[in-house]
């Protein structure tokens, strides 16, 4: 597969999407769908740190994707790190924040994997509380 998940971590806080140089937006979709799945099997909020170190190209109808994310995923979606985004995918990130996008709120971007990971201990602190579903209480 083009893109390929894995958690980052041990305790289930990280998700990992590593994109190969090719991929679709079809592909693109059952990741989020996969992702989507995973963040509902925890009580904490998971960061996703997509790797699109060797992705050359990005398909055309990425904002649809943008949008199908944004409806897809879960409350718990933490930060989300683009690291090494090629310059369509950086420009399509400038225009999402001007468009409003919640997932914008906390999207940032980094040149390593580490340097993802140093955002995350830095940036994770600034998320709300989150809470149960009807609990009142927080996660």
């Amino acid at each position: 597969m083009p893109i390929q998940m894995s958690w980052d971590d041990a305790d289930h806080t990280i998700l990992l999407e590593q994109f190969a140089p090719l991929w679709t937006i079809e592909e693109y979709l059952q990741v989020v769908d996969e992702a989507a799945a995973r963040l509902a099997q925890t009580g904490h909020y998971v960061h996703i740190v997509l790797d699109m170190t060797h992705s050359r190209v990005a398909p055309a109808n990425l904002l649809a994707g943008a949008r199908y994310a944004e409806k897809r995923l879960p409350p718990n979606q933490g930060l989300v790190i683009f690291v090494q985004p090629g310059a369509i995918v950086q420009a399509f990130i400038d225009v999402a924040r001007r468009a409003g996008f919640q997932t914008t709120h906390y999207l940032y971007t980094a040149r390593s994997l580490d340097e993802a990971r140093a955002l995350i201990r830095e940036k994770a602190r600034l998320l709300p509380a989150l809470h149960h579903q009807g609990s009142g209480s927080a996660c």
